[in-house]
């Protein structure tokens, strides 16, 4: 992980990416620092780009911002700082710091890769984390060595320049610089300075860098300097004044997938919050109502009016918090769940006064319980992304009016009538899932309707044995799914007149369906036009193995 490299090198390979167990659609870049990534991923065939290395900051917007609608896998490079204050416990923060930075040899990508040490206890800390360094074994992994052989003696090459870079410009070296090969000696570097190269960029090695500080504004001006991942850790124990003072410049609190169940009322005094991120997964074999979950917050959420990110909080039992969230006028994402009926009106009230929201996404407390949404007169008019979890008596009209809706998801809303007409408008969706969002028997996809749709998902209709495209519905498709309808026997009616789709994905379906699409069966005419076909079948040992139709 060279951050040196500034392009992608792209090479001509003999093996093709199945004999590799590469996915056939997906794409792998040499290089680790993709500036220079010169491909229209949106107008290639590439179906799953893969970067690894330094892609985040400018680099990481740049790719995303090329990739469009493809889907990209990218390992976003970091600096990640320890932050050492003076009311520290020393001897733990030594401790974390050998685990938290050399461990693995430091070949982490979310290693401790720089140390910031107020300048009162930094002799103190660096005596204690050398004393710890002295304790580790080096050699060969066979022998469950601490320190073992980097990946390669190229990048042994670039560790040794970051660490002779220092060295020249004034670091101290607090134990001797030792290599044989590919094999780098835990190295402690202090008083390193904002000059030196080994400050800024990632060794990937048993080598840290210990930097001394004076104020904490420093400390926030050198973490929000890096260009690459800004991933931090703080070490205080008893100083109220000092955790306050750090936190308060905190934008963003990102607690996703660490199972956080409640929020304390602390957390109104982040003054400059903008993103707060909770929410964790569940793991299932389906998707299911309790897939995602949210967390419980306290009233008062209101006076965080910096916010613009706000995902996933629990709705309280007399929708104060629902009430609150009107005073939250900067918001772009709003991510609620447990909204009860009766809250609907108020939410409705909330999301108006919003008229810069482009994500929202609301979910009901439970399958049965209805959300209750047609109160909105003036929708926000920027609107992107609409994500609905719950039952609907009707469909809410305002969802019409957005015309910057590029995706939608209906899931368990179980509408007596299709919603199709109702969306079929919109000038520019290009995705929509729908998961048990409709009771009938029937998905009529009507002529000159869904003009910029390209991923279509039907998923778990119960009594669903029909579906119809007509001459030039959903003209763009590229991609359709179709999970666990288990009584849609028949193809498509319609489906070789989607002349744009280029991928067919069943899950669960029956094997009414699936015959179809061999061969020897009169119906695979209708599908011939289309490039990939998968289908996957739940067995009873929760494994989803492909088969493939031929």
């Amino acid at each position: 992980m060279h951050p040196g490299v500034n392009c992608v090198r792209t090479e001509r390979v003999k093996h093709r990416p199945s004999d590799a167990s590469m996915p056939s659609s997906g794409a792998r870049k040499i290089g680790s620092f993709a500036s220079s990534w010169r491909i229209n991923a949106t107008a290639s065939p590439l179906g799953f780009p893969s970067f690894s290395g330094f892609t985040g900051g400018d680099t990481g917007v740049a790719i995303s911002k090329k990739a469009g609608m493809v889907s990209l896998q990218m390992e976003l490079g970091g600096k990640d700082a320890c932050i050492v204050l003076e009311d520290a416990d020393l001897d733990l923060v030594a401790a974390n710091i050998i685990k938290g930075g050399l461990s693995y040899s430091g070949q982490r990508c979310s290693a401790v890769k720089v140390v910031l040490a107020m300048e009162s206890i930094a002799d103190s800390l660096v005596e204690k984390v050398n004393a710890k360094v002295a304790k580790l074994t080096v050699g060969s992994p066979e022998v469950n060595c601490d320190i073992t052989p980097v990946v390669t003696e190229s990048s042994a090459n670039f560790i040794e320049g970051l660490v002779m870079d220092g060295k020249k410009k004034g670091a101290t070296f607090c134990q001797e610089y030792k290599r044989d090969g590919n094999l780098i000696w835990p190295l402690l570097l202090d008083n390193v300075r904002p000059d030196m190269r080994i400050a800024w960029e990632e060794p990937f090695g048993p080598v840290l860098p210990v930097i001394r500080i004076n104020t904490v504004e420093e400390v926030i001006h050198h973490c929000n300097a890096s260009n690459f991942g800004l991933q931090d850790g703080m070490d205080f124990e008893s100083s109220h004044r000092k955790k306050t003072e750090m936190v308060s410049y905190l934008e963003t609190l990102d607690l996703k997938h660490t199972r956080v169940t409640t929020l304390p009322k602390g957390i109104f005094q982040l003054c400059n919050l903008r993103h707060l991120l909770i929410y964790w997964y569940r793991l299932m074999k389906y998707a299911t109502w309790d897939f995602v979950i949210g967390v419980k917050i306290a009233s008062g959420i209101s006076g965080l009016t910096n916010l613009q990110k706000l995902s996933l909080i629990k709705s309280d039992k007399h929708h104060e918090i629902v009430k609150e969230l009107g005073a939250l006028t900067q918001l772009r994402k709003l991510g609620l769940v447990d909204l009860k009926r009766e809250g609907g009106k108020y939410l409705c009230a909330s999301v108006e006064k919003m008229k810069h929201l482009s994500t929202l996404d609301v979910s009901s407390t439970n399958v049965d319980e209805f959300l209750d949404l047609d109160y909105m007169q003036s929708p926000p008019p920027h609107l992107q992304r609409l994500y609905l979890k719950g039952l609907l008596r009707q469909f809410p009209g305002w969802i019409s009016k957005l015309d910057n809706l590029f995706r939608i998801r209906l899931k368990w809303s179980r509408l007596q009538n299709s919603p199709l007409h109702a969306l079929q408008e919109l000038p520019n969706l290009l995705e929509l899932e729908m998961v048990d969002a409709f009771t009938g028997d029937e998905l009529v996809f009507e002529a000159g309707g869904f003009k910029k749709l390209k991923i279509l998902h039907i998923k778990q209709f119960e009594q669903l044995n029909t579906v119809v495209v007509e001459q030039g519905a959903m003209p763009m498709l590229q991609k359709l799914s179709l999970w666990k309808c288990m009584k849609l026997e028949m193809l498509p009616l319609g489906i070789d007149k989607l002349t744009q789709i280029e991928e067919l994905l069943l899950s669960d379906m029956p094997v009414e369906f699936t015959n179809r699409l061999q061969q020897t069966h009169e119906d695979h005419e209708m599908v011939r036009h289309i490039r990939f076909i998968k289908s996957f079948v739940l067995q009873a040992d929760g494994c989803w193995p492909l088969e493939n139709p031929p």
